[in-house]
């Protein structure tokens, strides 16, 4: 703690901020603060939904006839340009909130499982499909067994409070050729870093540099890393992308960026 440097002395997480300049990422110090619910009320999560019927009607649709979001669609297309994945890979998300990308992949023929803190959620999911998808609890504290080909974390990893501990369990649940598609809001951009601090309950904020470091401190190869930023448009804009299957990021510099995408392997095979 005496080398980081101090950024903000106050926090969504109602904690200080420091830089860590070795690992090059920011993080909170929370101390004993091993409860963090309390920011997890559905509060936080209804302020990013628009409540609008024309986007729930559509997304009703969509999700009958098998689309994808313009967000789902460029993960399935990053992870296929850097891997060979295929309608018998085993895949495993930890943390889908709404399960829109786990339903997503169902939909179209992938094996797919997953990990999600929320009760509600995953007695829905798994009531939908009449057998066990969705295990509830922490990925950081439940015991995994099961090996797979990929391990989806979308806007899941900054959530963790012992990030080196989730590094390895990872490491334990891949198969030898298996990939880690990891996304995080790149808060090397100034904007993106303030409202990781100040509106969410991030524990770590990443750089690209910080988040690469730490994966190949841990014996990890990074096959690919970038960054990309959201298409925000406006719902009508985002309708027809969904309608027409296209990504919902594009490639933008790492200033600006508002997300980093990275794929890794682990090395020790």
């Amino acid at each position: 703690m005496n080398k980081d440097k101090l950024i903000s002395s106050s926090s969504f997480l109602e904690s200080p901020v420091y830089y860590d300049e070795d690992k090059k990422i920011y993080f909170n110090y929370i101390g004993n603060k091993k409860d963090l619910s309390k920011y997890y009320e559905k509060e936080f999560h209804q302020r990013n939904i628009i409540n609008n019927t024309f986007r729930n009607i559509a997304n009703k649709i969509f999700e009958k006839i098998r689309f994808g979001s313009p967000y789902n669609i460029f993960d399935l297309n990053h992870i296929k340009k850097n891997y060979s994945i295929s309608k018998n890979s085993k895949i495993f998300e930890i943390g889908p909130g709404k399960c829109d990308n786990l339903k997503f992949m169902k939909s179209i023929g992938y094996d797919i499982k997953g990990i999600e803190m929320d009760k509600s959620i995953v007695s829905k999911v798994n009531s939908q499909y009449n057998k066990e998808i969705l295990i509830c609890g922490n990925y950081e504290t439940e015991i995994i067994k099961e090996k797979y080909d990929v391990i989806i974390l979308n806007h899941v990893l900054e959530h963790f409070i012992n990030i080196e501990l989730v590094i390895d369990k990872l490491k334990n649940n891949l198969s030898e050729n298996g990939i880690v598609y990891i996304r995080v809001p790149n808060c090397l951009s100034k904007k993106e870093l303030k409202y990781s601090i100040d509106k969410c309950p991030h524990t770590f904020h990443f750089t690209p540099s910080g988040i690469k470091k730490i994966f190949e401190d841990k014996n990890y190869s990074i096959i690919n890393i970038g960054t990309y930023s959201r298409i925000n448009s406006g719902l009508i804009y985002a309708f027809f992308l969904k309608l027409f299957q296209k990504e919902g990021l594009i490639k933008k510099n790492k200033n600006t960026a508002t997300d980093i995408v990275m794929i890794v392997s682990k090395n020790d095979k």
